[in-house]
């Protein structure tokens, strides 16, 4: 590995750990959380919002093409929920979108609960900034090991 290269870090994993983070702290009836990576292809998150999420994907896509045109965050209301959609990245990338179901709720609960589902969203980006570092951290001890194997290697011979 270049010593000058970035490591390389698994962002699905990275989601998914996420994800875990966040659906520990609410029970299933209280709203559900939703993460979709960059390229659209891989979700993690609540039973609630993945099971949303498999019944309506274009509403899904539409949110994520608002979100990249700027418009953030993004209320709608669904047949019996209202869905709060936003970007999720931490101070250097792009990790994808979140989505945040408020059960039973209509768009107006939604924007009343507005300020709390932004620092919701706020702790989302806290904790994948600090699993970010630690993945970083972790990647460069393991490169660090391998220098120091190659060095000792290189000493015997």
């Amino acid at each position: 590995m270049n010593l000058c290269e970035k490591p390389v870090i698994d962002t699905h994993q990275l989601l998914q750990q996420i994800s875990d983070e966040l659906c520990q702290c609410f029970s299933q009836g209280e709203l559900g959380i939703l993460i979709i990576d960059s390229a659209r292809d891989f979700s993690a998150g609540s039973f609630k919002a993945l099971d949303l999420f498999g019944s309506n994907r274009q509403l899904f896509e539409s949110l994520c093409r608002r979100i990249d045109d700027g418009d953030e965050p993004v209320i709608v209301e669904t047949d019996c929920d209202a869905v709060v959609a936003a970007a999720l990245h931490t101070d250097s990338t792009f990790l994808g979108y979140i989505f945040i179901v408020l059960d039973s709720s209509d768009r107006q609960t939604a924007l009343a609960q507005l300020d709390m589902i932004e620092v919701l969203i706020g702790q989302a980006e806290l904790i994948a900034g600090m699993l970010q570092q630690k993945a970083q951290a972790e990647n460069e001890l393991d490169h660090s090991g391998d220098i120091l194997s190659n060095t000792m290697l290189l000493s015997v011979n």
